[in-house]
């Protein structure tokens, strides 16, 4: 594990953005119902045509921002995965060359390409993971959370 924060040292500005593009799709997503209720209340109850479409055009209008956040969300965690994998598929290639020739009697082959490429993938599968859903579930609390205190009554 420590190699693999270490590593992930080198990516902090995409770790940055990918805070930034998920907490736009978290906030995107959580803001939805507020529209639809701004539709019900004031468009469908007040008989408002002219209110349930300029929500609706609202709606429509932060669900492609909200797409979009997602889609640079999957490419970044996707980008940062990958290189994270690939540096440590390069320590791995270069741990296995600096093996003495005795080194190699004690691992088989199969045993040395399967740590350099199905364990590694797995790795990369995992980060992947961890970025996009692990990432969202604290945000999803987060941005809850700012919802919750904006639309309360104040105390005074």
């Amino acid at each position: 594990m420590k190699y693999i924060f270490e590593i992930m040292k080198h990516y902090w500005w995409q770790l940055l953005i990918l805070l930034a593009v998920t907490y736009g799709s978290v906030m995107a997503n959580l803001s939805l119902p507020d529209y639809m209720a701004h539709i019900v209340n004031e468009g469908i109850v007040g008989q408002n045509m002219d209110k349930i479409w300029h929500n609706g055009w609202q709606m429509i209008a932060v669900t492609a921002a909200g797409g979009v956040c997602v889609v640079a969300a999957v490419f970044l965690a996707s980008r940062i995965a990958t290189k994270l994998c690939r540096r440590l598929r390069d320590q791995v290639f270069a741990r296995i060359e600096s093996f003495a020739l005795a080194d190699f009697n004690k691992f088989s082959t199969a045993s040395l390409i399967t740590r350099s490429t199905n364990d590694i993938q797995q790795i990369q599968m995992t980060a992947i993971m961890l970025l996009r859903i692990a990432l969202m579930a604290p945000l999803m609390a987060i941005g809850g959370l700012q919802k919750a205190l904006a639309s309360a009554p104040s105390l005074s």
